[in-house]
């Protein structure tokens, strides 16, 4: 996850396939294509996490006491993102500059995933609810606008169905695994 997916517009949900849409674009820079762009495309695919998220917390029945949280480490002092596909180094952004964020150390990141999955079933489903808690920080986020998003019912099942299809997975191979 991360905190930047609340900030961006998801153009491809309009889309009858967002996932494939989503899939097509490419992520490395050419002439025609704005410096943010793959940043962007990086928080629409983060966005689609939570859909998922919020997604399997529907799906999971209640009677199994599994809770669904999402966490995000946020912006991590790792070498992830300084090489491409083939391994060429990238162009280093000095993103404590342009974002004013100091990154997390890999230690400070990696709180955040721990805090997620040893958070009590109790404070992540409060009875007769199934809300799916975005962490962050080592605390909640205000998800007001995550909410907005992946509440939406019909996004989320659009983003679920183009997922399945896309795995060719059968309707039962998807039971299966919730049942």
């Amino acid at each position: 996850m991360s905190e930047g997916s609340a900030v961006i517009p998801f153009d491809e949900s309009l889309d009858a396939h967002p996932i494939e849409a989503l899939n097509k674009k490419s992520y490395e820079l050419d002439d025609n294509r704005e410096p943010d762009d793959s940043r962007l495309q990086y928080f629409a695919a983060k966005l689609v996490c939570l859909l998922a998220c919020h997604e399997y917390a529907r799906r999971i029945p209640a009677s199994a006491n599994i809770a669904v949280a999402a966490a995000a480490p946020g912006l991590v002092a790792t070498e992830l993102g300084q090489k491409d596909a083939s391994g060429n180094n990238l162009q280093l952004i000095d993103l404590e500059t342009l974002v004013t964020i100091r990154p997390r150390t890999p230690e400070e990141g990696a709180r955040t995933i721990v805090l997620a999955a040893t958070y009590p079933v109790e404070a992540v489903w409060k009875e007769g609810t199934r809300r799916v808690p975005f962490l962050t920080n080592m605390q909640e986020m205000d998800t007001e606008y995550f909410v907005a998003k992946s509440g939406d019912l019909e996004l989320r099942r659009k983003v679920w169905d183009d997922t399945v299809r896309l795995l060719k997975l059968t309707d039962d191979e998807v039971d299966r695994c919730f049942l």
